[in-house]
């Protein structure tokens, strides 16, 4: 059976040293914690866009500064970033 990239990813970023020092119970729910979190950040979220505000990451209010230019009084915004630079939320722009 091919697992799926949550488990891979699950896997990948376990510290397995501290999981073992776990009981079952707190390993199920760090796993689980892990899991849920792996697919919020994979779930596509529209950044917070104001007028001549810079945009925001819904998740971790971090402004896209760096990545969008203000010239005029409007910034350009950074459609081409597909993650948050801060925090890795996935973004989508045109929702």
């Amino acid at each position: 059976m091919e697992q799926s990239i949550v488990d891979v990813l699950v896997d990948k970023i376990t510290n397995k040293k501290y999981l073992n020092s776990l009981s079952s119970d707190a390993k199920s729910h760090y796993n689980l914690g892990i899991r849920e979190a792996i697919i919020y950040l994979n779930k596509p979220i529209k950044p917070i866009t104001e007028h001549w505000q810079v945009s925001i990451c819904p998740t971790c209010d971090e402004g896209f500064y760096d990545y969008e230019e203000c010239n005029d009084g409007y910034y350009t915004r950074a459609y081409t970033l597909e993650r948050c630079p801060s925090c890795g939320q996935k973004l989508n722009w045109y929702d």
